[in-house]
């Protein structure tokens, strides 16, 4: 049914190819203005909103600004000068006043208050000695997050979001600040911005290299046909539809998207050479009209199975608990999906016009035939491999089996990175800023202390707020600072909590607006204890988060505390990659297996192709151990890509195989025939999806360097087990199939 299905649509292109031809033209046309439309999302969208950690993050969120956060340092001989205090404070005042800030932290808001609690007026002492003798009066440890060194001022700016970035640039440029003064904004939004920039470079060279690549691999390898470069002429179309539909939809080019159009461009040429390698096939042997017809009705349900494979595989991905590899799944099957249209339409139109003129050349001139093409050394030795390797069923398969074994015990051990930090380019200005700053101030990461209770300003509640805080810093010396209301009724009191709650109450009352929205809710029923953290170390990070979460579970009765902020957050992506990797992958390989069994409605049939490519898995993750290759957000759906990557190498393969013994030909002539016919074909695809992912090498962003190196490789695993061990496995099997056929027959 599905060939005479193709064999139909073969015929209505042949019939019209001019009009396919000037469809497509007017689809690129309206492709490109939907690339237009793309927009740019730097941020790396990780974390399931459906999870309990969120829902306490929420919690935080929904009673807290819960905003972007940026630091601007003030560099200059001498911050805490009157002169210099003043101008703080000026541009406090410029940026509040603003919709888009909601609140500003600095050393002039501490002094204001000092002063009036004691002389009633919340201004800067009138002079330096005043200004002096009431910072001393200060917690050393508060002041110094305002004041970090002798040279250096720092204001903490709480915005709604990161699009109020250009309020705070602003702000700077209009301030009064002496020309000796140093000003610089440092924070994850002003990182954000510099990505968005150095994605949209990385994207355009990682596109044109992967090009180039392709047109030297398809130079060398693929010269046996005529218009050997048409099929990646055919996958940029197909790109160029697939990124103005993401136009189209809104969907947004982030960092893990970026490194999807080399991946299509190496895994959607593959539809492309095939059908062009079985038309150079067809079209040998005469009529152009026919060959267009017969390569239709022969491989395209080949490759409908094939691209229905893939798709499949990538489909699992939108199992993954981040965001960001649902999309990278989504886009790759949009990406897929028209490639494979292009490659079924506007490229045979292009193969038979130009195949009827040559032939209508050919004849006009009576040009003596020419002699058949001799094998390539390349077909020579896929078919000597093949040969060989269905001649050693036993050995060849259980070698293979137990390398995968130890890949995959090795892959128990590789290491996860899910720091934004450490996956984007580290010769960035904004990081390096984040970094000094850093060094500066012993940290800019957050975790958060939430303490619920009837009335948080309850002297009980405070006094164990402040246990906790001091008990946690003296724990961990990665655990810089420890701010809460509680820290403020300690300086308001002389270093004590006052057990009278009506004086409690007064003293939260005084602190600072702006600083109080940051660490108590109007209703007085959660307080904040804030973290500073400054652990690089993943691992590190998961130990003192999981420490502090017991830590928490001894609290006085009425009390609720939960531990949040980003770093918890980043700490439950690490454990769900984990996760995500064998479920992605247990699931592919299922999802795959039921939709082949469908299509075959015979279980060996559909367990063949995926056999070698399950090998291929434990192959990878063992290469991953030994080369030092961690996963990140893109590797950890590492199953599922090469689920989706090698699936068509097999099936393409199989079905040239069983297509043999359909003519008559034994098991080891059929896998013979199939390799010479097709293997080429195959090899030309992988080493062109290769070229493709092997952009990536070059990219600035680490993560998608060493996604790239993965793929190149599992690309390379993909073909060698469609060579080395599909051969043995499918003879194998089928022989099997014949001997007991015969033995049911006697």
């Amino acid at each position: 049914m599905m060939k005479r299905l193709f064999e139909n649509y073969a015929k209505l292109i042949v019939n019209y190819p001019w009009i396919v031809i000037i469809l497509s033209i007017s689809l690129i046309g309206a492709g490109m203005y939907g690339v237009s439309r793309l927009s740019m999302d730097p941020e790396l969208s990780m974390n399931d909103e459906d999870s309990e950690v969120y829902k306490d993050y929420e919690v935080y969120l929904d009673n807290f600004s819960g905003g972007e956060r940026v630091f601007i340092t003030i560099v200059t001989d001498d911050p805490t000068s009157i002169e210099n205090l003043q101008k703080i404070s000026d541009l406090e005042e410029s940026l509040i006043e603003n919709d888009g800030i909601i609140s500003v932290s600095s050393v002039t808001i501490l002094l204001k208050e000092a002063f009036s609690a004691s002389m009633g007026a919340a201004i800067i002492p009138p002079n330096q000695t005043l200004v002096d003798r009431v910072l001393l009066s200060l917690p050393r440890d508060t002041l110094n997050t305002f004041v970090p060194s002798n040279d250096t001022a720092l204001l903490i700016v709480e915005m709604d979001s990161s699009n109020s970035l250009y309020i705070v640039e602003d702000a700077i440029d209009d301030s009064y600040l002496e020309n000796n003064t140093e000003t610089n904004i440092v924070g994850k939004s002003v990182l954000l911005n510099e990505i968005a920039d150095s994605m949209q470079k990385d994207m355009r060279m990682l596109i044109g290299l992967a090009i180039i690549l392709m047109i030297v691999i398809l130079g060398l390898i693929f010269g046996h046909v005529r218009l050997r470069f048409l099929p990646l002429g055919m996958v940029i179309v197909g790109l160029i539809w697939t990124i103005g539909m993401m136009g189209y939809v809104k969907l947004p080019v982030s960092m893990v998207v970026i490194a999807v159009f080399p991946l299509l461009i190496g895994l959607g040429i593959d539809h492309s050479i095939n059908f062009h390698n079985r038309m150079q096939e067809e079209v040998d042997r005469g009529d152009p009209r026919k060959a267009v017809i017969e390569s239709m009705k022969n491989i395209g349900p080949a490759m409908v199975v094939a691209l229905f494979a893939t798709i499949l595989g990538f489909i699992t991905l939108q199992l993954s608990t981040m965001v960001m590899l649902r999309e990278f799944g989504t886009v790759v099957v949009i990406g897929v999906i028209m490639c494979f249209i292009v490659s079924m339409s506007l490229l045979p139109s292009i193969l038979y016009l130009f195949h009827t003129k040559i032939s209508n050349v050919k004849r006009e001139k009576k040009e003596v035939k020419k002699k058949p093409a001799r094998d390539s050394i390349v077909e020579k030795g896929i078919v000597k491999i093949t040969s060989f390797t269905s001649k050693h069923p036993i050995s060849i398969i259980s070698i293979s089996f137990v390398l995968a074994v130890i890949g995959m015990i090795g892959g128990m051990y590789v290491e996860v990175v899910v720091s934004q930090e450490e996956l984007v380019p580290q010769d960035l200005d904004a990081l390096e800023d984040l970094e000094d700053l850093r060094d500066l101030i012993g940290g800019t990461d957050e975790l958060i202390v939430v303490v619920q209770a009837p009335d948080v300003t309850d002297p009980s509640v405070l006094q164990w707020t402040q246990q906790i805080g001091q008990k946690i810093e003296r724990n961990w010396s990665s655990i810089t600072s420890a701010n809460s209301v509680a820290n403020f009724v300690l300086m308001y009191s002389n270093g004590t909590i006052p057990r009278d709650q009506n004086i409690t109450e007064m003293m939260v009352s005084n602190i600072p607006e702006t600083m109080r929205s940051n660490l108590i809710n109007e209703d007085r029923s959660i307080l904040l204890v804030r973290l500073t953290l400054n652990e690089p170390s993943t691992e590190k990070r998961s130990e003192i988060i999981e420490d502090i979460i017991k830590m928490l579970d001894d609290r006085p009765e009425g009390v609720d505390a939960f531990l949040t902020g980003q770093p918890v957050l980043d700490d439950e992506v690490m454990t769900g990659m984990i996760t995500d990797r064998d479920l992605l992958t247990a699931v592919g390989v299922v999802l795959i297996f039921v939709g082949l069994l469908i299509l075959y409605r015979r279980p060996i049939k559909a367990a063949i192709p995926l056999v070698p490519i399950v090998l291929v898995i434990g192959w990878s993750l063992g290469l991953m151990y030994l080369l030092g290759i961690p996963l990140n957000p893109l590797t950890i759906g590492l199953g599922a890509l090469i689920l989706g990557l090698g699936a068509e190498y097999t099936i393409l393969l199989m079905e040239r195989y069983y297509e043999e013994r359909k003519l008559g030909e034994e098991p080891s002539s059929a896998i013979e025939i199939a390799s010479r016919k097709i293997g080429l074909a195959i090899f030309s695809s992988g080493l062109t999806t290769m070229g493709g992912f092997a952009a990536l090498l070059l990219s600035s962003y680490p993560f998608i360097r060493n996604f790239g190196m993965v793929i190149v490789i599992d690309v390379a695993l993909c073909l060698i087990s469609t060579i080395v061990v599909l051969p043995p496995l499918i003879v194998a099997i089928d022989k099997a199939f014949i001997r007991f056929k015969k033995r049911k027959d006697q």
